[in-house]
């Protein structure tokens, strides 16, 4: 699925009206996959709002689609504790309780 076509999460829109089309691409996707390798930079110590998106919207998803799925995470960037966000963020600690962080 394309990150670019994915609307802002809004519980709002998803109590509503349910989840977008695009959402639901991404739920597909996501339930058929057998794990998955995120790499991502770093922003003001934390990672893009794309990013945080797509763990918002896939975290929402009924019976929940990573449960038990290999993640592999890794970030960086230009400053000198870069490539640490992804222990302490909020997307991504959301990410580790949907799935199997490895180390």
């Amino acid at each position: 699925p394309e990150k670019q076509r994915l609307p802002l999460y809004d519980m709002d829109v998803e109590l509503s009206t349910g989840f977008p089309a695009e959402v639901a691409e991404w739920h597909q996707a996501v339930g058929n996959a057998r794990g998955f390798v995120i790499v991502t930079p770093e922003f003001n110590g934390t990672v893009p709002g794309a990013l945080s998106t797509v763990i918002e919207w896939i975290s929402r998803a009924p019976g929940g689609l990573m449960r038990g799925k290999p993640v592999v995470l890794m970030s960086a960037g230009d400053l000198a504790d870069a490539g640490v966000v992804h222990r302490t963020d909020e997307a991504f600690g959301l990410l580790a309780k949907l799935s199997k962080v490895l180390p």
